[in-house]
């Protein structure tokens, strides 16, 4: 019997008008109420994740950022992190401004960005929800709790060599990586990833890993797929 269920949220709980189904919100209703927790487990960042949520009624624990927050979504309180370390962030955005990068510092309880010389196209809710600073010394201010970093270029080259750079760097401690999005890098704790957040969470309610139920739809959500006893 599965005893746990881990949603991811975009194409998977909503679409384009961003939006929960009706249908769905009854569903998770209904396991609730009959003992089965629901829980988000999301790359959004817990205040771009917090209305979808409410709207769900998710009360279990759930995960933002790819697995390296964890929230009781009863009182709304943070009960985890995996946070890089202050000298490594320092050292990435150092990097970021020299080469002059889009940046963007994930914290425990915002996100900022810095363009650089990155021009923006798109008009998406992640942009929407990202607030903007004038320059790398105003993100360095903004980045205490750092949980992840991400970068863009439109030169591909640039970013593979950033990630082999940081990599060999800093390997034993963080993880850079270039094949989740086109012309992105994602800067995270070593050992970090939805799956790793799916696994505290059972091990908070005592469940084991194969009563498990996963649902997603990109490559962020492959591992928390493979590890569930269901995906």
């Amino acid at each position: 019997m599965y005893k746990i269920v881990f949603l991811d949220i975009d194409e998977t709980m909503v679409y384009k008008n961003g939006k929960v189904p009706y249908t769905l919100r009854q569903e998770i209703d209904r396991l609730e109420s009959s003992g089965i927790r629901v829980c988000l487990n999301t790359g959004r960042t817990f205040t771009q994740a917090e209305r979808i949520a409410d709207e769900a009624n998710i009360v279990s624990l759930s995960a933002f950022s790819d697995g390296l927050l964890v929230y009781d979504m009863l009182t709304k309180s943070q009960i985890f992190s995996n946070e890089i370390p202050a000298e490594i962030v320092a050292e990435i955005l150092l990097i970021a401004e020299k080469c002059n990068m889009y940046v963007e510092v994930v914290c425990v309880k915002s996100s900022f960005r810095f363009l650089g010389g990155y021009e923006l196209v798109e008009n998406n809710w992640w942009l929407n929800m990202t607030d903007s600073v004038e320059s790398i010394d105003e993100l360095r201010t903004q980045s205490e709790n750092c949980v992840e970093i991400i970068l863009r270029s439109a030169n591909n080259e640039l970013l593979n060599q950033f990630c082999e750079t940081i990599n060999s760097m800093y390997g034993e401690k963080v993880n850079a990586r270039d094949n989740l999005w086109e012309s992105f890098v994602f800067v995270t704790p070593k050992d970090a990833g939805k799956e790793y957040a799916m696994k505290y969470i059972c091990d908070y309610y005592n469940i084991s890993l194969k009563e498990s139920v996963a649902f997603g739809d990109d490559l962020n959500d492959i591992e928390m797929i493979k590890n569930a006893g269901l995906g």
